[in-house]
């Protein structure tokens, strides 16, 4: 669940919380309302039951007598025998009928009285007791049904409540209203109440205020407690959404990882959506070189800027994800159904992106280029599966790789017999490094008169059923899969064996021995400790000792390069620079270097005689190590014509089929004067 959508969600429970409180609020509030009506009609139905008593004993008894005074004297409108009578000791009394009586007590005791209640009628006796408009409607609602009637209403700028009961003529009430024609069972009027609502209004202000305190605190309670479990939510949704990013897409470089792309391969090679399936997997070349020379920061860096690069590419028309390592796959699921134009596509845009690829990347504030090898494949139906299609296509780029890296191949029947048998070599070569199945060969190295002054040491595998393989058949597959470094270290070991079998031989004293060391090799932080390791042990003399190094290690961190050849150079090593011209080399640090020898590659050589410019080339490198004062020596020397032409330019030091071919050490000695 994304942010917006946890949010959206908190947003809804809180309105929808809220929205409970205000109801179960209102809900109070109305029930409180009930409750104060209810309390106001109690109160009022009380004062007139009260009032009824009251005039029920009254009534019982004919009236009461008092004594006539001031404030209290005969009733004007009262007109019946006996009104006013004389008590035997003089004292002068008169009626007083219920209405009258409780109309006094209201008017002079109405602090104590309470509630004030009056009589009325649509037909009084007393102008007193005639009907307000509210008191008028009630009346006549009786005339219709004689039952109570009750409302709020304004006295005096303050709410009542009005209550009215209807007024039954009973029997006792005919001794003073007879003349009005009443009969027994007759509504002659209606007895109202009026209860201030004041302090009951009070009472419920004061209780709505303690009501919103505390729903206004169980509201907060539970916003604080609604955060608090949607902060959790939001923890728990992000981590999960972590986890599902860290299982579906690659941690350095963002890219849908391996198991994101088998399930988006799977799903495209059964439902093909769109078009047929295209898939590319590329690699890039030399890449655990660069991490061993530049570093894992860099590398990682150039990782994350090769797969910025793919995004671009793709942009919403392909899916680009990290296989491995430094291997990256695109997938194209909407090519045309036609196989031959899904094909034609595919490789136009293996093309386009190879073309993409090698543009420079700016890691580390530097340019830096690198070379890819690419292979593509095609689902040619239903049937294929997923891994199918990943195999296939790693078959082709390893096809890529054997053909010379920086290029790209599409998948081929055929190149599962290729891959097939390259499996096979790769399971004997780990066997051979086990078992020691090498051998050193030796080529020597000659002066101008035909002297042998050296040798090159050449590895050879002797292979179980194919025979003797020489390095061009398996070394670069030994580099792939990292075997290059237990090789190269029996190599060393082997070269300084020989070294030492040489000085305990005076005539062999003066040879030396050059020794070829990969750039992986080179690039092993404890090399120079393995080279001085290897003369130790074997006692042999560093100074006859010579590591041809190739341009391909300048590529990289040059620094770290000279930093090396001045540490073999203070052991007395010589260094010399292999296939020159054939690489990298700039003459900017070409003279920076602790250089003793140029080595002329032997595809110059080859054709001097035919071909001008590579007579200008060995011309060129033989003036530039004249003018570095640095030995030079040609290989590939084949006879005795490119000799002389050798000669004649300069170069002084050979190499080639013309003076001796690759031998055992055995045979080689034998050959020597």
């Amino acid at each position: 669940m994304t942010l917006q959508n946890a949010t959206h969600r908190f947003i809804g429970v809180m309105l929808l919380w809220t929205g409970l409180i205000l109801a179960s609020l209102g809900y109070n509030f109305y029930s409180l309302w009930q409750a104060t009506l209810k309390t106001a009609e109690s109160a009022a139905l009380a004062a007139l039951n009260k009032d009824l008593s009251y005039r029920n004993w009254a009534t019982s008894h004919g009236g009461v007598y008092v004594p006539p005074t001031e404030r209290t004297p005969p009733n004007p409108y009262l007109n019946v025998p006996g009104k006013n009578v004389m008590t035997t000791d003089g004292q002068a009394l008169t009626l007083m009928n219920p209405a009258y009586m409780l109309r006094e007590m209201q008017l002079y005791f109405a602090d104590q009285y309470g509630t004030k209640t009056v009589i009325t009628s649509l037909n009084p006796i007393n102008p007193n007791n005639v009907p307000d408009e509210w008191e008028t409607a009630a009346l006549n609602s009786f005339e219709i049904k004689p039952e109570r009637v009750q409302s709020l209403g304004e006295i005096d700028g303050e709410t009542h409540l009005r209550m009215m009961v209807p007024f039954i003529v009973e029997a006792p009430c005919l001794k003073c209203h007879a003349q009005q024609g009443y009969k027994v069972g007759d509504v002659r009027g209606g007895i109202a109440a009026y209860l201030p609502m004041k302090p009951l209004l009070q009472h419920q202000t004061t209780r709505r205020i303690e009501l919103s305190i505390s729903h206004a605190v169980v509201w907060l309670i539970g916003l604080f407690g609604f955060s608090l479990a949607w902060r959790h939510q939001l923890k728990l949704d992000q981590a999960n959404a972590n986890i599902q990013h860290l299982a579906h897409y690659d941690n350095l470089t963002q890219l849908p990882n391996r198991h994101l792309i088998e399930q988006t391969l799977a799903q495209h090679t059964q439902t093909h959506p769109g078009g047929r399936l295209g898939l590319i997997l590329l690699d890039i070349d030399n890449f655990k070189l660069l991490n061993d020379t530049l570093g894992h920061k860099f590398g990682d860096k150039l990782l994350q800027a090769v797969s910025g690069r793919l995004n671009e590419f793709c942009a919403n028309t392909c899916f680009a994800g990290r296989l491995s390592g430094d291997e990256f796959v695109v997938m194209l699921p909407k090519l045309k159904r036609s196989v031959q134009a899904a094909r034609l596509q595919l490789e136009e845009t293996i093309r386009l992106l190879l073309d993409d690829l090698d543009r420079p990347y700016l890691v580390e504030q530097r340019d830096y280029q690198i070379t890819v090898s690419l292979g593509g494949a095609l689902a040619l139906d239903e049937k294929s599966s997923h891994e199918e299609l990943l195999k296939f296509a790693e078959v082709a780029m390893y096809q890529a790789k054997l053909s010379g890296r920086n290029t790209y191949k599409l998948f081929e029947e055929s190149m599962l017999a290729q891959i097939t048998a390259r499996s096979e070599l790769e399971k004997d070569l780990r066997t051979a490094v086990l078992e020691n199945n090498f051998e050193l060969y030796y080529q020597p190295q000659v002066d101008e008169h035909g002297q042998t002054t050296g040798a090159e040491a050449l590895l050879r595998w002797h292979h179980p059923q194919r025979g003797l393989l020489a390095p061009n058949v398996f070394m670069s597959m030994a580099e792939e899969c990292g075997l290059i470094l237990p090789i190269g270290q029996w190599v060393m070991q082997s070269a300084c064996q020989t070294l030492y079998h040489w000085q305990q031989h005076p005539a062999l004293q003066h040879l030396t021995l050059a020794v070829n060391v990969s750039a992986h090799q080179f690039y092993q932080a404890d090399f120079v400790e393995q080279v001085t390791r290897a003369l130790q042990s074997s006692g042999a003399p560093a100074n006859k000792l010579k590591l041809e190094l190739t341009e391909s290690l300048f590529v990289a961190d040059i620094q770290q390069v000279m930093q090396k050849m001045r540490e073999l150079k203070t052991l007395g090593i010589a260094i010399s620079l292999d296939d020159f011209g054939t690489g990298y080399s700039s003459l900017s640090y070409l003279k920076r270097l602790p250089l003793d020898q140029l080595k002329i590659d032997q595809s110059f050589v080859r054709d001097i005689l035919e071909d001008p410019n590579d007579a200008a080339i060995a011309r060129m490198v033989i003036t530039l190590a004249q003018e570095l004062q640095l030995n030079v020596i040609a290989e590939g020397v084949e006879t005795q014509e490119q000799q002389k032409a050798l000669a004649t330019l300069g170069c002084l030091h050979y190499q080639g089929y013309l003076f001796g071919r690759p031998q055992p050490l055995a045979e080689f000695e034998q050959t020597l004067p």
